[in-house]
């Protein structure tokens, strides 16, 4: 097993920092916020960006279960707020399809990809019980 470096030690506990889910990711937000903007005052990203899954599905969940469907109680009218709220988070990433990333293709980095072990989910299950019976 190789042992991280000083620096690669800092790196990755500064990464581990802003990806604290704590305060609703509110060190990884900023960043997001920079980036993203809001879909009503950005066309798309300002780079190829890939937001993190974790604080799209928090925030498309808050949004959600936080808000009802309806406008009023007899269901004739549909909220549309929740809708522009969704749509905020959504647009984004729907923009971001649209973005080409030129990426340059690192062998050694596919060839571990293409490597992985993977494992059934009785496999798993199995490994699981034995290390927590």
């Amino acid at each position: 097993m190789k042992i991280l470096s000083t620096s690669e030690t800092v790196k990755l506990e500064h990464m581990q920092e802003l990806a604290n889910p704590m305060g609703n990711f509110s060190k990884l937000r900023p960043f997001h916020d920079a980036e993203w903007g809001d879909c009503f005052t950005v066309d798309s990203p300002k780079s190829p960006t890939v937001k993190s899954i974790s604080l799209l599905v928090k925030d498309l969940t808050g949004i959600d279960e936080g808000n009802s469907n309806w406008f009023d109680k007899s269901r004739e009218q549909i909220n549309v707020e929740k809708i522009l709220l969704l749509g905020n988070r959504l647009f984004p990433v729907n923009e971001a399809h649209k973005t080409s990333y030129l990426l340059t293709p690192v062998p050694a980095v596919q060839d571990f990809l293409s490597n992985l072990v993977t494992l059934e989910e009785d496999e798993l299950e199995e490994m699981s019980r034995r290390i927590e019976p």
